[in-house]
Order: C-alpha cells, then sequence, then structure tokens
C-alpha cells in the first residue's frame, strides 16, 4: 500500500508526535544519573545518499523500552547522547520518508518488528539501517538491491538484431523487515513488475547498457522448494517473434548489488553469468 510504513504489530506509523532531541520519560521505576553515550555512524554498500537519520534508543534490560529519539539532517559521524544510565540498544533508521509514531515502537520488540514496503523505496535514497548493543559503530546498509544488466551479447547469425530489448524483474518480495539480516523468504510476489527498456538495439557489438532493476532480497536457499525466487528476465524481438531469456537469481541477501551478462546464441539460447 503506497504512502504508508507498516509495523507487524499492526499500527501503522504516521507523523511523529514527539519533537526531535527529546528524551522519552521513562514509565515506572526510580529517576535514574544520566551517562554519556558514544556512537559512530557510518555507511556501507553501493547506496551512498543519506538525507536524514532516525536515531533510536532502547534500554536493553527489562521490556526495553525506548527511551530516546531524534533525527539528524544527513548522516551525523560522531554522537555523544546524554542518556539515563543502563545498558542500551541503539537503532538508526536513515532515508525514511515518513515520522514515526513512538508509541507504535515504544519496545524495542516492535522495532524488531518494522517492516518497510518496497514501492515506498526511492532508488537515489533508498532505506537504511543498522542496531547494536552498547556503544561502538552504526554501519547503516540499504534493504534494497540492485539487479544491473551490465552486458549483452548478441551471436545470431547474419547480423540479426535483438530488437526493442527490455528486462524486468518477477518474484520480487514486496515488503521486508528493516532490521533483518538474513532469511529473506517473501510470504507473497509484488503484484507490479517495472519494465525497463534498453538504451537501442543490440546487433554485432556487445552492449553495456548498465540498465537497473531494483527489488528487495530473497536469499532463498536453492534447494528449497515451495519458496518464490526472484527472476531476472531479458524480452526483445527476433526477426518479428518475441523472445525471453529468463535467469533465475541466486540467493542474495540485504544491500545485494549484482550485476548480470547476457550472451544470446539463437532464439531459444543463452548463456549468462552473475558477478
Amino acid at each position: 500500500m503506497k504512502n504508508f510504513v507498516y509495523c507487524l504489530a499492526a499500527i501503522a506509523l504516521s507523523a511523529c508526535s514527539k519533537p526531535a532531541a527529546e528524551i522519552i520519560p521513562e514509565n515506572t521505576g526510580p529517576v535514574r544519573d544520566s551517562v554519556e553515550f558514544s556512537l559512530q555512524l557510518k555507511r556501507s554498500g553501493w547506496a551512498q545518499e543519506v538525507r536524514h537519520t532516525d536515531v533510536f534508543a532502547y534500554d536493553s534490560d527489562g521490556v526495553r523500552p525506548l527511551v530516546y529519539h531524534e533525527r539528524y539532517e544527513g548522516l551525523p559521524e560522531e554522537l555523544s547522547l546524554r542518556l539515563p544510565e543502563g545498558g542500551k540498544i541503539f537503532a538508526a533508521v536513515g532515508n525514511c520518508p515518513f515520522g514515526f509514531n513512538l508509541k507504535a515502537l515504544e519496545k524495542f520488540d516492535s522495532m524488531e518488528l518494522l517492516t518497510f514496503n518496497l514501492s515506498d523505496e526511492d532508488r537515489d535514497a533508498p532505506l537504511m539501517s543498522a542496531w547494536r548493543n552498547g556503544e561502538g559503530v552504526l554501519e547503516l546498509s540499504p534493504l534494497l538491491c540492485r539487479i544491473t544488466l551490465a552486458e549483452v551479447s548478441n551471436a545470431l547469425d547474419n547480423y540479426v538484431l535483438l530488437e526493442d530489448p527490455r528486462v524486468y524483474l518477477t518474484g520480487v518480495n514486496p515488503l521486508s523487515e528493516v532490521f533483518r539480516e538474513e532469511e529473506f523468504r517473501p510470504r507473497e510476489e509484488a503484484a507490479d513488475t517495472v519494465i525497463e527498456a534498453l538504451p537501442c538495439d543490440v546487433g554485432f557489438y556487445t552492449q553495456e547498457p548498465e540498465t537497473r532493476l531494483y527489488c528487495y532480497p530473497n536469499d532463498t536457499p536453492e534447494d528449497l522448494l515451495g519458496y518464490i525466487r526472484t527472476e531476472f528476465t531479458m524480452e526483445c524481438r527476433i526477426e518479428g517473434e518475441t523472445c525471453r531469456y529468463r535467469i533465475t537469481l541466486p540467493p542474495f541477501g540485504r544491500g545485494a548489488d549484482l550485476r548480470l551478462k547476457l550472451d544470446v546464441t539463437d532464439p531459444e539460447t543463452f548463456y549468462w553469468k552473475v558477478e
């Protein structure tokens, strides 16, 4: 569903009701002394632009309540936060286009279930996230994956062209938990398929189109049956007939950056490799 971030706790996240830089009051227990906590924030993976970053802090004991939230412009490299003493869990989300309902995220259990919709991603500034126990480095990585058609070769006889080539993905995971690191198993398939046309027909010379498609991770093992697998397809016309060359992608995790090379030898046969 467009224009919403989802929480599996069944509460849609809305505009943040807490002002920036406010320490969230604790609901119960004695008042504790405050101490300094230090964080370093970094980015990793193919995505580089971070327009803003939401930083959260939770107590690591008990029900793990939220004690701090602030949205920063860009990606702050170093933070020194004065928070109530005791162990802390820190989480950061970059490039979220929406605000956060802190009531829905008042416990870390809810934050772990925070889910994002592929249709709400911005490929130029994709969602990025990281979490850790205690002070140290938060290395934000994208959830979104990039699939690039790097090369297409045409080995057909008589200089026959691959006309009107275009590419698309099927079996695409439509949503995923923001902080998940493994076992990305699509529960359903995205309804819409984005089709990208290649810059030109493919003839005698190898083309390097650098045409990109984007999706969420799908690391389903190849020998695990009964699950949706993500597939890449190049479609074109050869002497008036539509031909399709379909590749079942190998398992890939969050922030994957796959580059494909295709070599078409006849209307039914092709070779490929992924880097």
